[in-house]
């Protein structure tokens, strides 16, 4: 399995620096780290899983409906998979402290979510007083441009667990 997912994601970044302006993004955190001692590469993995019903034949569903066999589960698999490798701001970024990078034990990523982002992803409903940033789209009417409310993404290396504080 790790062998796998380690194939998938090497293949994958490949593929982006193969395709995209991935170089630029390699220097806009070289830079980062010249200009205020960091520069940070964050690297989003978003797969697209898909359910597939399991195929079983007759006899196998009979034996299910009167309990001498179990009912077949669903399988899930990966029909496809997006790599972005993202240069975070000092302001995005926070760590542990630790004297090298291996003893750092958790990392946490902000993100800036419009009302129906976090709605999808999160199923909460934000009130207007949570949504304390604007989107940077070049409008300098700030009554118009979309709001957007702060989650931090925690990774914790102990516990190996991926938390999101909204």
């Amino acid at each position: 399995l790790y062998a796998t997912a380690a194939r998938i994601a090497q293949s994958g970044i490949e593929y982006y620096f193969n395709k995209s302006s991935a170089i630029d993004v390699a220097k806009t955190a070289v830079r980062g780290a010249i200009k205020c001692g960091r520069g940070v590469l964050w690297v989003d993995y978003e797969p697209t899983i898909v359910t597939k019903a399991p195929r079983a034949n007759i006899i196998k569903k009979f034996a299910a409906k009167i309990g001498l066999a179990e009912e077949p589960q669903p399988e899930e698999y990966v029909a496809g998979r997006d790599i972005k490798i993202v240069s975070l701001s000092p302001d995005e970024y926070l760590c542990s402290y630790a004297e090298t990078p291996h003893n750092i034990w958790w990392k946490a990523r902000r993100h800036l979510m419009n009302r129906d982002a976090l709605q999808r992803r999160f199923g909460y409903v934000a009130a207007d007083s949570e949504l304390k940033y604007a989107a940077e789209d070049g409008s300098a009417n700030v009554q118009t441009q979309e709001k957007l409310g702060e989650v931090w993404e925690i990774w914790d290396k102990n516990k190996k667990q991926r938390l999101f504080l909204l």
